[in-house]
């Protein structure tokens, strides 16, 4: 067995051990080891810097998220893209490894760091860090399509920045994060952010950070800005659905499925939106199948009388080459 697929195999271990800390309380004052600090360990025990892992070209927190198998990091070396740009927002400074994504779908770890040796103690208010050790603490955001540098939003107002970005919303959009408890007395956070829309931008993208948030309350504010051009590609499958009653269609790619069906006389039935998942069956090659409703990791939809909408992620990256088919309600979607 190979370096990079006993550590993929130490990594599901570990998730055992998620499993087995979360069936049982924990002991007063006893902290989780938190994700990131698990992988650091196996890195340790099995004697891989990350640098000798390079090789997959993956960043540590993607490896941690998808759990990927050394084949499937191997098959999508154009959903990565090393990004490697750094913002400096005089206050902190932003900083893009890497993305994994698609044309319509990107995931990313921000890394935020403050500058001149300061801690978070000195910039974070006292009322809301004294006698902590921790903190968490999350930014507002929002994405933008064209190239945007902090001179361009330095100095502006909030109203002024809107202004500024009219006319760059992309479409309909989706996203969300995780944001992991911060060491006060260290300088840096970092956040896992995923985003999506119809189709990303084909110049660039911006990251922009009004303030960061404790307990919906702003405790820092901003403005921070950071753009970079996307280059990640990915299969995508679109199926149009017509049945002269229904109309609509369902798209599929690896990070996500999308779904639109109008004149729906189903959608009805269902009390949450969610529970459509369950009428979604992914079926593989190998006989085997499973519902979307047990691969999923956040998104939303909306439901109405006849109208039915399900945006939602994949917790794991569907490698498309096993998949025969999908199974949407009545409607058979099949990849070829």
């Amino acid at each position: 067995m190979t370096k990079a697929q006993k550590l993929l195999q130490a990594m599901n271990d570990i998730d055992d051990v998620f499993l087995l800390e979360a069936e049982a309380p924990l002991a007063q004052n006893q902290k989780r080891k938190s994700p990131m600090k698990w992988f650091a360990i196996v890195l340790a025990i099995l004697g891989i810097s990350a640098s000798a892992y390079a090789a997959v070209q993956w960043d540590e927190r993607f490896l941690q998220y998808f759990k990927p198998s050394v084949t499937l990091v191997e098959k999508m070396e154009s959903n990565v893209q090393n990004v490697d740009v750094v913002s400096d927002c005089e206050t902190l400074i932003l900083k893009i490894d890497q993305t994994i994504g698609d044309e319509s779908t990107v995931y990313l770890n921000l890394e935020v760091a403050l500058p001149d040796g300061k801690t978070w103690r000195d910039v974070l208010p006292k009322e809301v860090t004294e006698g902590k050790t921790h903190l968490d603490f999350y930014p507002k955001y929002d994405f933008y399509h064209g190239t945007f540098v902090y001179d361009d939003v330095k100095g502006l107002s909030e109203s002024e920045i809107k202004e500024l970005f009219k006319g760059h919303r992309f479409g309909k959009s989706h996203s969300g994060g995780q944001w992991e408890s911060v060491d006060l007395d260290s300088n840096t956070a970092s956040y896992f952010m995923k985003y999506s829309t119809e189709r990303l931008s084909e110049d660039a993208i911006t990251l922009y950070i009004p303030n960061f948030e404790h307990e919906m309350q702003s405790i820092l504010d901003g403005p921070f800005i950071i753009s970079w051009i996307p280059e990640n590609t990915g299969t995508q499958y679109t199926f149009e659905i017509d049945d002269n009653e229904t109309f609509g269609e369902v798209k599929i790619s690896a990070f996500r499925i999308d779904v639109k069906l109008y004149r729906y006389e189903q959608a009805e039935q269902y009390e949450r939106v969610t529970q459509f998942g369950r009428d979604i069956i992914v079926r593989y090659k190998d006989g085997t199948e499973q519902q979307v409703s047990h691969m999923t990791d956040g998104g939303g939809g909306s439901r109405d009388k006849n109208y039915l909408e399900y945006n939602m992620y994949f917790r794991k990256i569907l490698d498309l080459d096993t998949v025969e088919s999908i199974q949407v309600g009545p409607y058979l979607c099949e990849l070829k």
